[in-house]
């Protein structure tokens, strides 16, 4: 064989083996939770976000609820702070579908981030949750700041960076549609909200509209504490301002 050809064989074989991985690993993330999936976590942590998987159509956990996600930013006038109130989001991209034969990937964004960001908020130990929460000091410090706090509170540092992940990429969508409804405010803090409700339990389904309204669960809301301001390229402010001009 010549030499030349050895190192060509070697680079197919590396692809072909990071190639089969990658399918392994998809397989596995997408199956239902199990014992083998809770052990592969970690292996097939690097999936998360870009490459996450959600196959909750079907048996034996279908999606069952309503979710939305909401914004709201803090900004100072004349030294005294002031509150926005809340933008609703989902509302924004679900225009972007309903009603439409043929609807952008854009308008599932975020309602498909909003339960990975639920399930890595909850994998972090109760002290972590409540620094995240609660703690307005370690929110605004900025974030390696806030991975310390969050690190030093107790539990799995893998499960912060994971759930800081998704919470970056919240709260950078948050600072570019703030802005793109509030033009010129400068804002000195943003927060979210995760609004869930569960649908109509199934065995009720037949009852008249006003009938499931009253039997349905009740919202479940989870908000952040506020969170230093995350800016995005030019580019990107300009694509959510008009996303939320057109879509709102």
């Amino acid at each position: 064989m010549p030499a030349k050809s050895r190192p060509q064989i070697g680079l197919v074989l590396v692809i072909v083996a990071v190639a089969l991985f990658h399918a392994f690993s998809v397989t596995f993330a997408a199956l239902p939770t199990n014992k083998v999936s809770d052990k592969l976590s970690s292996t097939t942590a690097y999936l998360d976000p870009y490459f996450a998987q959600n196959w909750r159509l079907f048996a034996p956990n279908p999606i069952s609820d309503d979710r939305a996600l909401w914004f709201r930013g803090e900004y100072v006038v004349g030294g005294k702070t002031m509150t926005t109130d809340w933008i609703d989001w989902t509302s924004v991209e679900l225009d972007l579908v309903r009603h439409k034969i043929v609807g952008g990937r854009a308008g599932v964004i975020t309602t498909r981030m909003i339960g990975t960001l639920n399930t890595r908020f909850f994998a972090l130990s109760l002290e972590q949750r409540q620094v995240a929460a609660g703690d307005r000091e370690a929110g605004l410090g900025g974030y390696a700041d806030f991975r310390k706090r969050l690190i030093s509170a107790g539990g799995n540092p893998e499960l912060v960076g994971l759930f800081l992940r998704y919470e970056t990429g919240i709260v950078r969508l948050g600072t570019a549609a703030l802005e793109a409804a509030h033009p010129g405010t400068r804002f000195t803090a943003v927060g979210y909200r995760v609004v869930r409700r569960p649908v109509v339990p199934y065995n009720q389904r037949q009852l008249t509209g006003a009938q499931r309204e009253q039997v349905r669960p009740p919202e479940d809301i989870r908000r952040s504490g506020w969170r230093k301001p995350i800016q995005s390229p030019e580019g990107g402010r300009r694509t959510i301002a008009d996303f939320l001009a057109r879509h709102r």
